[in-house]
């Protein structure tokens, strides 16, 4: 009996000992089989980092490449070659700027530019009246030399330095006495001669139909008159007791026709052609402009904005299209880069921030009240 448990306690221990083994073997392929398992998830790993890091570096060369095009482009000595006499301006669309770098403009800022346009179709916007307001100078008292018919002629900085120039150019050329009837006005002026205007009419109209009837009568609805920019003034001449000069009608005058002339060299455009008027050098521009009275305004643009809308006998509507429609020109004058100027589309309500040429002298920045910026830079 002690024999037989004895071999039936050697069996169980064989079979404890074979347990243990193949307990062992599975243990072992079970770690050989988990580190090559990590092995291969590792190999997965770095093979997609590797794939990841080649596909970044493509990105980046790709990228790298397409700024160096730019680069090249932006020198490229086929751009559009300029007259070599005269003005002449050239679409540089697609081409970038030399040695660009930005510049953060305020809503202020963009507010005083001397292109915002303003016209029945395009309001001044709501803040443009303080901001005018606190800028504005008195003609007189700023500057003894420009004749004014009252000390409530005021005109925005930009504009009053441009006239003070324009007009001692004139004088320059034998032509003085010029008188500036009128410059900004504000907002509650304009309303009040609107508002003149429309009691003529309430009898008969109502709602859209005497908006439009008043309009028609001449008088602009509150904030669509250019006098409100600040950047317009109504030109006369006036001589102390010379009735017979004073009487004259300006634009049948040589000062009218120096102003037409030479005021764009100053950076001032005639605001409202219409067929013949100031002089039968003009072209009627009344379908763009929306004006067809003969009025005597004469509006500072600056002097590179000026210069185009001079070489291409645009009106100040047609030159915000152009350059909606060529965001990026040069303006030449005997094949020499004067200006360089660029528009884009930018929500203004927190100002902008917009690119200038490292090789221009001076630039200028504005709102066109068309949700765009256009920036001017001189050489």
């Amino acid at each position: 009996m002690a024999k037989n448990n004895g071999a039936d306690a050697y069996k169980k221990l064989v079979r404890v000992l074979l347990v243990l083994f193949v307990l062992v073997v599975i243990c072992g392929a079970g770690y050989m089989l988990m580190e090559r398992t990590i092995q291969a998830q590792q190999e997965d790993n770095a093979a997609y980092a590797k794939q990841e890091n080649q596909l970044q570096q493509e990105q980046y060369q790709q990228a790298l490449a397409e700024w160096q095009k730019q680069e090249v482009k932006a020198e490229d000595p086929t751009w559009p070659q300029p007259r070599q006499e005269g003005w002449d301006v050239t679409d540089l669309t697609g081409f970038g700027l030399n040695n660009p770098y930005d510049v953060t403009v305020t809503r202020q800022e963009l507010l005083m530019g001397s292109m915002i346009l303003v016209n029945k179709w395009h309001a001044l916007p709501d803040d443009y009246y303080d901001v005018a307001n606190n800028n504005l100078l008195a003609v007189y008292q700023t500057d003894k030399t420009i004749p004014v018919s009252g000390s409530s002629v005021k005109l925005l900085p930009d504009a009053l330095s441009a006239l003070s120039q324009m007009l001692a150019a004139a004088k320059e050329d034998g032509l003085e006495n010029f008188l500036i009837e009128e410059g900004y006005r504000s907002l509650e002026k304009q309303q009040q001669y609107y508002t003149e205007a429309e009691s003529n009419y309430t009898s008969r109209y109502s709602g859209e139909a005497l908006k439009q009837k008043t309009i028609a009568s001449g008088v602009n609805y509150p904030g669509t008159s250019e006098y409100q920019s600040g950047f317009a003034f109504n030109p006369r001449r006036y001589l102390s007791g010379d009735s017979e000069f004073n009487s004259a009608k300006f634009y049948e005058t040589p000062h009218s026709d120096w102003l037409l002339e030479n005021g764009w060299k100053y950076g001032f455009v005639f605001r409202f052609p219409v067929e013949g008027y100031p002089n039968n050098t003009v072209a009627d521009k009344s379908y763009k402009t929306g004006v067809t009275s003969k009025l005597m305004i004469y509006r500072y643009v600056g002097e590179g904005h000026a210069a185009v809308m001079n070489a291409m006998d645009m009106c100040m509507e047609e030159y915000v299209e152009y350059l909606m429609a060529h965001p990026h020109i040069a303006v030449y004058e005997n094949g020499t880069l004067k200006y360089e100027i660029t528009r884009k589309n930018a929500n203004t309500q927190s100002g902008a921030t917009v690119e200038v040429s490292g090789n221009a002298k001076d630039y200028s920045v504005s709102m066109d009240n068309c949700g765009g910026v256009i920036v001017c830079m001189s050489y």
